[in-house]
């Protein structure tokens, strides 16, 4: 069954599903907002906590404080966030008690890698530290 069209400017997923609420393959319409991301946790069945970061001004202080916020959405199984992903998630009709979202799209999460040489010890790839002294160097010397 090949994917609809949803409306939004999104890549339709490559793998077809048989859930009667994806936007892609199912009956279920979007609307609304469209949100991006991170998913929280991915342990409920179909569905993710997508948490969403932003900054709020504070004139008294004339700073920004960091704060967040975070959705339930459905996790259709042709697209299946996992924790850590970046996702964007759009409005839908009410889905239960919390779920007003769907995913629409996800990136995989990506690990950063510090160093590409394995020999060295991780705490000395980071870059701004100081190599500390080798201790058999120090004992040689006073034997």
């Amino acid at each position: 069954m090949p994917a609809r069209d949803i409306g939004v400017d999104v890549p339709a997923p490559q793998q077809d599903c048989q859930d009667r609420q994806c936007p892609f393959h199912g009956a279920l319409r979007v609307r609304g907002q469209l949100i991006t991301g991170k998913v929280k946790t991915a342990r409920m069945q179909s569905t993710v906590v997508v948490q969403r970061e932003f900054f709020r001004y504070l004139p008294k202080f004339e700073r920004y404080e960091k704060r967040s916020s975070s959705f339930a959405a459905h996790n259709p199984p042709c697209i299946a966030a996992q924790q850590g992903d970046e996702v964007s998630i759009m409005e839908c009709r009410p889905l239960s008690k919390t779920k007003h979202f769907v995913v629409i799209s996800a990136v995989r999460g990506k690990a950063q890698i510090i160093s590409e040489d394995y020999t060295q010890e991780p705490s000395l790839a980071l870059p701004g530290r100081a190599k500390p002294k080798a201790k058999e160097a120090e004992e040689g010397e006073d034997a």
